[in-house]
């Protein structure tokens, strides 16, 4: 499962919309005063909910072998 081209590149989709989203929300939380912490704290927090959205992706996989008859 782990070798074959789909899990990396649902892998890969998965990172960078996490990645996204999540530095697009800080940002817009702190340009209307709800946080604060600026731009390098965004790309912190950003990068690590994209650490957790890949460790997901091998903890519960979209795609599965399927078992051999």
């Amino acid at each position: 499962m782990y070798t074959t081209r789909a899990f990396w590149t649902d892998l890969l989709e998965r990172s960078v919309s996490t990645f996204a989203q999540t530095l697009g929300a800080v940002l817009a939380a702190a340009g209307i005063g709800i946080m604060s912490g600026g731009f390098w704290a965004a790309v912190g927090a950003s990068g690590f909910a994209t650490l957790l959205a890949a460790l997901k992706a091998f903890v519960a996989p979209r795609f599965r072998e399927e078992a051999a008859d």
